[in-house]
C-alpha cells in the first residue's frame, strides 16, 4: 500500500475484531493506509456496514479462512471489484463474488503465464459483474509434476490442477515473489542457552524445530520427523501446541502411534511448547533452534523469511500449489535454490546432514543471513 500512487487511490484499512496482539501486528498496515477503521464487530452486519461506509470501489481481503465472518463475506458482492491476497494461500471457491486472486510469478508453478505480462485494460468475462484481467498468455498449457508425499517416495493421487486451474478466481501473478517482510532482529541481551532454558529445552541438544500451526503438521510429515529422530538420537523436535487443546491431543496421539515402542525414547524427544504470540518470543524460539523443518504440503512464509534473516538453516520441499511454495520463493530470491529438497526422503537426508555437521550448518546460516 505504501507504494501506491495516492493521487489516484485512497486506501482505507478495515480491521475486523482481533486481539491486542493481532492489532499490534496490523499497525503497519493501518499506518500505510489513508484511513484506518476498526475494530469493527466480528459480525456480518459489522463488516458489511464498514465496507459500505468506506464506499469502496475495490475491496481486497488479506485472507479468508482465518475468520468465519470474513470467509462468509467473501461470498458477497460488497464492491465493484473484489480481490483476495494470499494471506490464506488457497482459493476462496467464491468465483461469482471474488474476481481476482493476487499471487506472484515465483509463487506459482512454472508454465502458464511464466514471464508474461498481465494487462488490466480488457473487458468483462461473460456473465461476470466485474471486469476480469486477461493475460497475453491466454490459452497456454500448464506443465505440472506430481509431488512425492512420503519418505518411501510415492506420489499423491488425485491432486488438483495447479496454476490458474486451482482457483475459482482469476489468478493474477504479480512480477517476482510478491512477498515482502521487514527485516527482523534476533533478541538482544539473551544467549542461546538462556533462550533454551526459557523454553525448557536441554542446553546441549540438537534442536530441530517445526514452529507451525498444528493443522500444517500433515501426516505425510510424520514419516520425515520420525526418520530424522531415528537417525540422529541426540536431536529433539520442537513443535507448537494448537489454539485448541483437542487439536494438540489429536496430533500427539497420531505421532505417538507412528513410533511404536517409543522408538528408543523418540517420543520423549518431542517437545510441545505453547504458541509464541508475538515476534519477540518467536525470535527467541528461533534463537534456540539449530535447524528449521518446513512442513508440506502446506508450508509457511514469514517463518521461512524470519529463519533466513536470522541465519537459521531450513529444510523445505516445494510442492505443486501456492500453499507449499512460499519458502521456495524466498529461497530462490536469495539464490539458494540448491538448498531445496526434492522429495521427503531428500528432506530427511538434508536434515540429518545439517544436524550432524556443525560447520556446514554454520556456513549455510551465514550464507542465508548475508543474502
Amino acid at each position: 500500500m505504501s507504494e501506491m500512487h495516492r493521487n489516484a487511490v485512497h486506501v482505507t484499512a478495515i480491521r475486523v475484531g482481533g486481539s491486542d496482539d493481532e492489532w499490534r501486528q496490523s499497525r503497519d498496515v493501518a499506518a500505510a493506509a489513508d484511513d484506518a477503521v476498526g475494530p469493527v464487530p466480528r459480525t456480518m452486519h459489522g463488516v458489511t456496514s464498514a465496507v459500505a461506509a468506506a464506499r469502496a470501489d475495490v475491496l481486497v481481503y488479506a485472507d479468508h479462512t482465518s475468520d468465519g465472518v470474513t470467509s462468509a463475506a467473501c461470498c458477497l458482492r460488497l464492491a465493484y471489484l473484489q480481490g483476495m491476497f494470499w494471506g490464506n494461500p488457497v482459493t476462496t471457491g467464491a468465483g461469482d463474488s471474488m474476481d481476482w486472486f493476487l499471487s506472484g510469478d515465483r509463487l506459482e508453478t512454472d508454465g502458464e503465464l511464466e514471464g508474461r505480462s498481465v494487462s488490466a485494460s480488457h473487458g468483462r468475462a461473460p456473465g461476470s459483474t466485474a471486469p476480469r484481467l486477461q493475460s497475453e498468455a491466454a490459452g497456454s498449457t500448464t506443465q505440472t509434476t506430481s509431488a512425492a508425499v512420503n519418505v518411501t517416495g510415492s506420489s499423491a493421487a488425485g491432486v488438483p490442477e495447479s496454476g490458474w486451474r486451482a482457483y475459482s478466481e482469476q489468478l493474477v501473478r504479480l512480477e517476482g515473489q510478491a512477498i515482502w517482510y521487514d527485516p527482523i532482529m534476533m533478541p538482544g541481551g539473551i544467549s542461546r542457552e538462556q533462550a533454551r532454558q526459557k523454553l525448557g529445552i536441554p542446553a546441549d541438544a540438537l534442536v530441530l524445530a517445526c514452529p507451525q500451526s498444528v493443522y500444517k503438521l500433515n501426516p505425510w510429515l510424520d514419516d520425515v520427523m520420525a526418520a530424522i529422530l531415528r537417525t540422529v538420537p541426540e536431536a529433539v523436535l520442537l513443535l507448537l501446541r494448537g489454539r485448541r487443546r483437542e487439536w494438540t491431543r489429536t496430533t500427539m496421539a497420531r505421532i505417538s502411534a507412528l513410533v511404536p515402542g517409543n522408538m528408543d525414547g523418540a517420543m520423549s524427544r518431542i517437545l510441545w511448547i505453547p504458541r509464541q504470540p508475538n515476534s519477540d518470543r518467536f525470535m527467541e524460539l528461533l534463537h534456540a533452534t539449530d535447524l528449521l523443518l518446513h512442513p508440506f504440503p502446506f508450508g509457511g512464509s514469514k517463518t521461512a523469511g524470519d529463519a533466513i534473516a536470522a541465519g537459521i538453516p531450513l529444510v523445505t520441499m516445494p510442492t505443486r500449489h501456492l500453499r507449499g511454495r512460499m519458502a521456495k520463493c524466498l529461497m530462490e530470491t536469495i539464490g539458494a535454490r540448491d538448498l531445496l529438497a526434492t522429495s521427503p526422503a531428500h528432506m530427511v537426508r538434508q536434515a540429518v546432514r545439517l544436524l550432524q555437521d556443525t560447520a556446514l550448518r554454520a556456513r549455510i546460516g551465514r550464507r542465508l543471513k548475508a543474502a
